[in-house]
Order: structure tokens, then sequence, then C-alpha cells
């Protein structure tokens, strides 16, 4: 492992994945934009991925900048040894011991005689009911619970989070609050990828897993109105559902789902939409929201803290849990398709409010929490 005589040498621990949810870019996006800012530096450093509790193998297209490291020892025989032994992770990964610090991605507990910073994306299960559970197992839950509790650090990824944390017992100053950044636009999609859509002139998007939480139902109930049939159609992006979509009143006209769109052809999409409809419950951080407005797409979002916090001023906002929910979200979403001035003011607005979030500033913001705990 080269490395500099002043340099830095982060361990991260996490995982190296293609597409997937927001946690997943989280992971893949942070890694290759801090190799950049290593690259881009004058004080050397160099940065492993290792996955603890398995023996995978390097995830392709990792790039190779990234040294990636792997045990030997069966995945519950790692877990045994370190979390119920306490023998620390850079004993049984030796390359570990040459790091300065180690940065969890997503909370999972671990022992390590290391600095140990962890990232924090939300604490849903605290407040989500027992079904979470089917989204985040009480196993993963017990274990983010604990890597919350041990961590020398926390950085939550937005002031929501961290305040969630905070109210849960976290002294503030164990909490950094550091934005994630959003990528580059990918590159447009052939053209036929888009025709094949079939898309009506205008139109609103959602995107989003069928999750309670997501509160797709609000958009279905909304649609399902009597006064609701001049609203331009919404089409809704991600993982098919368990259920019949029928069962979920989309009928494949009003409300259309589209599956899953890689990233080209859903910044393309988005392009050519009206708005996005962002009517969650509970979110951590909420990276569709910044990525349509960094678009120049309207947006009608729920007024929960956390979108209030990133969006400001620049979207439209609906009380979710009112109960007239729907009839809120319909009128939001008649303005937006109806006032071409304040559609255009939101785009510009959100555009400029969106470059906020970027992964130069997270980068430069994790360099000196690093100095600061490598010290």
């Amino acid at each position: 492992m080269k490395n500099g005589s002043n340099g830095l040498v982060i361990g991260f621990s996490g995982g190296y994945g293609a597409g997937g949810t927001g946690i997943v870019r989280y992971q893949r996006e942070l890694i290759n934009a801090f190799l950049d800012h290593q690259a881009r530096g004058d004080q050397g450093g160099s940065s492993l991925l290792f996955t603890p509790f398995n023996r995978s193998q390097r995830p392709p297209g990792l790039p190779p900048a990234c040294l990636h490291r792997r045990s030997s020892l069966p995945g519950k025989l790692q877990k045994l040894a370190n979390r119920s032994l306490r023998l620390p992770i850079e004993r049984l990964l030796p390359d570990l011991a040459r790091v300065h610090l180690i940065h969890s991605l997503v909370p999972e507990a671990l022992h390590t005689r290391r600095p140990w910073l962890v990232t924090v994306h939300d604490v849903a299960w605290r407040s989500q009911g027992p079904d979470y559970a089917n989204v985040f197992p009480i196993g993963m839950q017990r274990s983010a619970e604990a890597s919350i509790r041990e961590a020398s650090h926390l950085i939550a990824v937005s002031r929501f989070t961290a305040d969630e944390l905070i109210a849960g017992g976290v002294a503030a100053s164990r909490i950094s609050v550091i934005y994630q950044g959003i990528p580059q636009p990918p590159a447009p999609p052939p053209p036929a990828a888009l025709e094949a859509l079939a898309l009506p002139e205008r139109f609103m998007v959602s995107v989003g897993t069928f999750h309670p939480r997501k509160n797709l139902a609000l958009i279905a109930r909304t649609y399902a109105r009597a006064d609701s049939s001049d609203l331009p159609p919404c089409l809704l992006v991600g993982p098919t559902p368990a259920q019949p979509l029928a069962s979920l009143g989309i009928d494949g006209r009003r409300l259309r789902h589209l599956g899953y769109l890689d990233d080209s052809l859903l910044a393309a999409l988005l392009r050519r939409a009206t708005g996005l409809i962002f009517p969650s419950r509970h979110e951590g951080f909420g990276r569709p929201l910044i990525e349509a407005m960094a678009l120049g797409v309207p947006v009608v979002a729920s007024a929960i803290p956390v979108f209030r916090e990133l969006a400001a001023a620049e979207a439209l906002f609906v009380d979710v849990e009112a109960a007239d929910a729907d009839r809120q979200l319909a009128r939001q979403l008649r303005r937006l398709a109806d006032d071409a001035d304040l559609a255009a003011a939101l785009a510009q607005r959100g555009r400029r409010r969106a470059r906020r979030f970027s992964w130069q500033r997270c980068c430069d913001e994790l360099q000196e929490l690093y100095l600061q705990w490598a010290a």
C-alpha cells in the first residue's frame, strides 16, 4: 500500500455496487469522489475498501486506486471473533493496521482500536413500526444501534438525521452533518429507449419503492379524486411491487408503473417531466428531490423537516399527514401544471439550490474531519 509521508490512509467499510438504492449509490459515489479528491490533493494518501464479515471478491468497477481487502475466515467466524470476542477488525484484516482511521459508510457494528467514523443515513427503524423489519431486519437494527453507541464519531447526512440522533441520546459533539453530493447527469440514452416509453405530452414522475413510508398511496388517492381528471398523468419509477398493480390504484393510464429505469433513462425522463412528486412520510436525506432540482425539474414534496431543510423555499409542499392531503397534493400539482411562470421560477431556483450538494464539498468536509481524527 503506497502512503505519502503525510498522507492519510482511509479504510472504508461498506460496499461498492452498481445501481441500487440511495445508500448503495452513496457508498459508490463517495468512494469514487474521495479517490479523485486524494488524487488532486498534495498530501498523498490512499484508501482501501473492506466489507466486514464476508469474503466477497473485489467488486466490479472499483477503481484501481482503491485497494480491496477480504478475510480468509468465514463470515460467521469473523463476526464471532470481532463482535463477541472483541478481537479488533485490524487483527482479522492485517492491512487495516496501516490505516489511520475507519469510515463505515453504513451503520454496522464492529470492534476496532482505530478511530471509527460511521455514516448514519437515518434511524427510520425507531419510528416506522414493526413492519419496517421487512426492509431493515431486527439483527441489522441492533447492529446499527451498536455502531451509533460505540463509534468515535457519527456523520449524519442531514440536520434532520442529526436531530433524530440527538433526540435518541447522542451528544451533539459526536455528530457532524455532511451532505452527500450528486453526480453529474449521465449521457443521454439512445432516442429509441425514450421513445419506447410512449410518453404523454405532459406528465409527472414519482421515484421510489412501494414501501408505506414512501407514501405512493397518497398519489393513488389523489388521482382517484373526481376533480383530478385535469392533472397530467403520473409515471411511477421503481421496483415492481409484490401486489397486483391494480390493487394499488395503478390503472395504467392516469397512473403508469414503468418499473426500474437506469440512470441515463431516468434523467432523460425527468428532463421531460412537468414535475417530480416526492410524498415520503420519512427520509434521512432525499436524493431524488436534489437530482430533480439539479435537472431543473420542479418538485412537489411532503412537508417533512428534511425536505424543508434540503429544498428550502424552492419546492411546493404538502402536509401528507393531514386529512385533506390528497386535496392539497392535487392543488399543488394543478398550480405547477397551470402556472408556467411558477414552474420556470422553481426550476431556476432549484438548480441553484442543488449546487450546494456537491461531492467536492462533501469530500472537503470529510478530509477536514479525517485530519482531526487521524491527528
